[in-house]
């Protein structure tokens, strides 16, 4: 999916979800590694 495709999902589903939110917070979290998700170390409750 190209990067303008997913900005005109990602807003009208952000419509959609939060009608009266009028700003979101969107984080760039890099590239998603198997291998480190998982080794990492999750809290247990």
């Amino acid at each position: 999916m190209t990067g303008d495709k997913l900005g005109k999902l990602l807003k009208s589903l952000i419509r959609k979800e939060f009608p009266r939110s009028n700003k979101i917070r969107l984080y760039v979290m890099g590239e998603f590694d198997d291998e480190e998700a998982l080794s990492t170390r999750r809290k247990i409750i």
